[in-house]
């Protein structure tokens, strides 16, 4: 619990049961969980500067939007927003390791392609559904663990894959979230 407890994070997912349990699963891990329907949802708590996103967690399919086209918006705003906050008024330089929010995928309609196509748009892991709380919570603190963020991967091997994370077992005492 220690690599989630207090860190913010935004869920976009359009179906709403599946938000809710994704929610209360990072919630009772002492997260901070904001959470959006839709992608222009998402897009408005992205651009909005008083949030400051440890980590997103998105479903790859939303209604009107492309597949990886959820992805690829998250990833442009992202870096969007930290080329905007790369200094402030005074100009004091912040560091953009702490702008750029890692992103996990997760989608129902996975195959080593989509997986590959996510991971080179910069997805720090993802995951197929139904996930099991477990492995979304393995991911998630493998992601919070990891000495650098997705921005820091992708300035260091720009041309090469992202590997994905490791993920455990799930344990018996956990179910599966499904859609």
């Amino acid at each position: 619990m220690g690599n989630i407890l207090k860190r913010q994070i935004l869920i976009v997912e359009d179906d709403e049961r599946m938000l809710r349990a994704l929610a209360k699963v990072l919630d009772d891990e002492g997260a901070i969980t904001a959470r959006a329907s839709w992608a222009a949802d998402a897009m408005a708590q992205l651009s909005d500067s008083r949030n400051r996103f440890d980590l997103i967690i998105t479903d790859l399919h939303m209604p009107f939007v492309k597949a990886s086209t959820i992805l690829e918006m998250i990833m442009k705003r992202l870096w969007e927003g930290a080329k905007l906050s790369a200094t402030t008024g005074q100009g004091n330089r912040i560091a953009p390791r702490s702008l750029v929010a890692p992103v996990i995928v997760l989608t129902g309609f996975g195959n080593p392609e989509v997986r590959q196509d996510c991971l080179r748009l910069g997805a720090a892991a993802f995951l197929e559904k139904p996930v099991d709380a477990d492995r979304l919570i393995a991911s998630v603190e493998d992601v919070f663990g990891s000495p650098r963020t997705t921005a820091d991967r992708l300035r260091a091997e720009p041309d090469k894959q992202i590997a994905g994370l490791s993920i455990r077992r799930a344990s018996p005492r956990r179910s599966e979230i499904n859609n």
